[in-house]
């Protein structure tokens, strides 16, 4: 569970019909005869189904436990006896450690970020929320991220040109407190071949 009381899940199903919810995979690649893995999240007591996806390739695929970090990353663990499982799940070739099934079956890791549709534009920040011009309360809901042919390994908020966040990471879903009143807010991302993405919006600030 994250810290707002979502519930992720995860684990196979051979359900073609399983219930699909915003998917990043929507589609089952083992069909009816082989398992998928899938993962899903909740909202608090299991009122509502957020987000619910396939997760696997043409072969044998369960997810077998998922984790979450700070930024609200989720990390799934599990086994595969697909050799496109990381095809069907949208990363490319060079974000793997091991790239090729080396067994029958072998273990996987995937991790999935924050609900953002991240620019594949370069050089681009995606700044998911706040809106610009929009009005907001504090703490301020920050969603932003990007994607680049070149690794990110360090995201910036600035707000009127002051530097009061950052993160190790190529994306990040936080909140922070803000002044009420009318501020720029700024995200800035540095990637390995050092270029500098940024993003700024105006949003008000209510108490």
């Amino acid at each position: 569970m994250d810290a707002f009381g979502n519930a992720y899940v995860t684990g196979s199903t051979q359900s073609a019909d399983f219930p699909i919810r915003n998917a990043f995979q929507p589609q089952s690649k083992g069909g009816e005869s082989l398992d998928d893995a899938f993962v899903a999240k909740l909202s608090p007591g299991g009122a509502r189904l957020l987000y619910s996806s396939y997760l696997g390739g043409s072969g044998e695929d369960e997810g077998m436990s998922v984790a979450l970090d700070s930024l609200r990353n989720v990390y799934v663990m599990g086994f595969t006896s697909s050799s496109d499982l990381r095809h069907s799940t949208g990363s490319t070739s060079t974000g793997g450690y091991q790239r090729s099934n080396h067994g029958s079956l072998d273990v996987f890791l995937v991790k999935i970020g924050p609900p953002c549709t991240l620019s594949k534009a370069n050089p681009s920040v995606t700044l998911c929320a706040p809106a610009d011009g929009g009005t907001v309360r504090s703490p301020v809901r920050i969603l932003a991220g990007t994607t680049d042919s070149h690794t990110v390994g360090l995201v910036q908020i600035y707000i009127d040109g002051t530097k009061i966040y950052q993160a190790r990471n190529d994306s990040l879903d936080i909140r922070v407190p803000m002044n009420v009143g009318t501020r720029r807010l700024t995200v800035q991302a540095l990637d390995d071949a050092k270029v500098v993405f940024r993003k700024s919006v105006y949003i008000t600030v209510s108490p």
